[in-house]
């Protein structure tokens, strides 16, 4: 009895233990199935990345035009205010001529009227037929040249200015032409315009529908793996009576140095490059990503003025990924300072820039969600704290 007793305890035992190899390999299975599936899961997301890079170039290409018509539209403004001065100009030199013929009229008229009233006393026939001494004679000679010259002359002024007042309006009528072209022009630009921001649009609507449902089920398919992974680590711990710990993570680096250079006296003195909201700060880290900032984002409206905040040099103006419409200034003594998610390029390279001069026109380039300007500080090519540079930063 006894022996048939522990035999049954056995058995019993041996079913019992029978069970943790079997959860085991049932959560292993589980996890490789899952695996398999994130595999599958990520060629498709691989693919959708491609369409993605597609994507961004037909974003790049649809920022870039966007660019380059506003370039066209600042141009063709500044042209704008140029005509109109100078039509100011020409209507108040017209208004002048026409002042001075008006009183060059009065004045011919009023020499007419004196020749008219004296009638032919100054006929120079009938003075010398008039029995006078020779110095009166004289006398009205040379009134009557005098009286004759002067009609002569203003009759000429007023010729001239008669010309004149034909050049100015042929001249008006050319800048009134040129002006109605260059409103024609922006209109077409304008239209051009609207219509690579509606495309824009319907390029992040495409990009954002295409990876988003996926990155979704990513994230779902990835938390599985983790408690999956949780628990067979737990079972290996029990197997062997052994306790695994995770190493930490590492800090943020910290910001280097700076260097002695002609721009460290700048520095609490700088201008903010834009009006606006700051919402991401240098070292904080991003919502998506975790990755901390290496500058600052400043959130303004779509299509405010950015401007330099020191004098220097245009080293790169172009569409970068990740960036959108990119400016970098170099300041020497290896400073440079960078101005990213433009709408508008407005300098090129090698152009020279004055504190406070307008480069640029935020926007929301590069698949940013929304319109501000990401800028940062940068010496020896590594990115500084923007914030201890900037006036009230």
């Amino acid at each position: 009895m006894t022996q048939r007793r522990k035999r049954l305890a056995w058995l019993i035992l041996l079913w019992v233990c029978s069970f943790a190899p079997l959860a085991h390999a049932a959560s292993k299975a589980e996890l490789a199935d899952v695996r398999q599936r994130m595999k599958t899961l990520q060629k498709a997301i691989d693919s959708a990345k491609v369409s993605r890079r597609q994507v961004l170039d037909s974003l790049k290409h649809s920022e870039q035009a966007i660019s380059d018509i506003n370039r066209t539209l600042y141009g063709l403004s500044h042209q704008q205010r140029q005509i109109n001065t100078t039509l100011r100009k020409l209507q108040s030199h017209t208004r002048e001529i026409e002042k001075n013929m008006a009183g060059q009229q009065k004045r011919l008229v009023q020499l007419l009227d004196q020749m008219y009233l004296h009638g032919g006393r100054h006929d120079p026939l009938r003075i010398l037929l008039d029995r006078e001494d020779p110095e009166t004679i004289t006398r009205r000679l040379r009134y009557y040249r005098d009286l004759s010259q002067a009609r002569t002359d203003l009759i000429d002024r007023l010729r001239r200015n008669l010309r004149k007042m034909q050049t100015l309006q042929q001249q008006a009528q050319g800048q009134k032409t040129r002006l109605t072209n260059n409103l024609q022009v922006q209109k077409q630009q304008r239209h051009a315009l609207n219509h690579n921001k509606r495309t824009r649009k319907r390029v992040l609507a495409q990009l954002s529908k295409k990876i988003e449902s996926q990155q979704e089920e990513m994230t779902r398919l990835r938390r599985d793996e983790k408690r999956l992974t949780r628990l067979l680590k737990r079972l290996a711990r029990r197997a062997r009576h052994r306790i695994q710990r995770v190493p930490r993570r590492g800090g943020i680096p910290r910001e280097p140095d700076y260097s002695a250079s002609t721009f460290q006296r700048f520095k609490g003195k700088l201008k903010f490059p834009v009006r606006g909201k700051i919402v991401g700060r240098y070292g904080a880290r991003r919502k998506d990503t975790g990755v901390p900032w290496k500058g600052l984002f400043i959130k303004a409206p779509e299509g405010a003025p950015v401007k330099a905040v020191a004098r220097g040099r245009v080293v790169f103006a172009n569409w970068l990924r990740g960036f959108g419409n990119l400016l970098i200034i170099n300041h020497g003594g290896g400073f440079m300072s960078l101005y990213g998610d433009n709408e508008t390029l407005y300098k090129r390279v090698g152009d020279k820039v004055r504190a406070g001069e307008t480069i640029a026109a935020v926007g929301n380039t590069g698949g940013n969600p929304e319109s501000g300007l990401y800028f940062e500080l940068r010496y020896l090519s590594k990115p500084v704290n923007p914030t201890r540079w900037l006036k009230g930063g």
